[in-house]
């Protein structure tokens, strides 16, 4: 068995010694100075807790070690969804699930972190977004925002870009996703929607009937112009009478019965 407690362990010297822990130090101080800000990312410098210098681009950086420190803004496009609740124009009650699309703006970074922080969204847009929802649905009876909803998605935006002029949140898209209100509205919807369809369906047998109707008289007219033409032509010409009448005789003269026999309506002169 090894002897552990009578090994030797290399002595230093003090110069030895000192050198080691400054080069620790080194490398701890040289790592502590070096940051990276990824893609789509901004950096806002902190040195004694406050904003020193422009914010940081993307890519490798220096720092003061121990006395500073970075904090990191994505500011690609973010998507953050939010529930509303609210009154239609007809005082309905109604929730609105919206869904909105927004970067930060990366010159004022800055500012953003200086009055909001990393809680951005609930100290801006969620406030700000129930503002504009609200003031959007008030504008609205319940059944158009159910059949207009990209115009309420539209109201919204128009309400939030004025909001956020200033504030260093860009919008880029604005969706009203989803409503819900009372089962006795459904009903209601559902109601109105089968009245509808029955509407459609008696308004156009009728007008099958006006149409079916006006062929008929048409019919009817052309009939009674034909029959009209004929007759002044007949009276007109009584001789094309008796050449209808010859043109579709058939040679047989008309009969009666008389004791049993047959006998001609008309006799015709012999030798005729």
């Amino acid at each position: 068995m090894p002897d552990y407690a009578n090994s030797s362990v290399p002595n230093l010297s003090p110069k030895a010694t000192i050198s080691i822990i400054v080069a620790i130090l080194i490398v701890i101080v040289g790592y502590s100075s070096y940051y990276q800000i990824n893609a789509g990312e901004t950096g806002v410098l902190l040195v004694f807790g406050k904003i020193s210098g422009a914010p940081k681009s993307e890519g490798p950086h220096f720092k003061i070690p121990f006395f500073s420190e970075v904090v990191v803004y994505d500011v690609k496009t973010q998507k953050a969804t939010f529930r509303c609740e609210a009154s239609s124009k007809d005082l309905q009650q109604v929730v609105l699930h919206i869904s909105v699309n927004y970067s930060l703006n990366q010159s004022k970074i800055g500012d953003i972190h200086r009055e909001l922080g990393k809680r951005y969204e609930s100290k801006v847009i969620d406030p700000k977004l129930q503002e504009a929802a609200k003031a959007a649905a008030a504008s609205f009876t319940l059944e158009n925002l159910i059949k207009k909803r990209a115009d309420a998605s539209q109201s919204v935006m128009d309400v939030l870009l004025e909001k956020f002029k200033k504030s260093g949140i860009e919008l880029e898209a604005v969706l009203l996703t989803n409503l819900e209100y009372s089962e006795a509205y459904s009903k209601s919807i559902e109601a109105k929607q089968i009245a509808e369809q029955e509407a459609l369906r008696a308004e156009n047998e009728l007008k099958r009937i006006e149409i079916e109707a006006k062929q008929k008289i048409a019919i009817a007219a052309a009939e009674a112009e034909a029959i009209k033409i004929k007759s002044e032509a007949l009276s007109k010409n009584k001789d094309l009478i008796q050449f209808n009448a010859v043109e579709k005789w058939n040679g047989q003269l008309p009969i009666y019965m008389m004791g049993g026999a047959s006998v001609p309506f008309i006799s015709l002169p012999k030798g005729q």
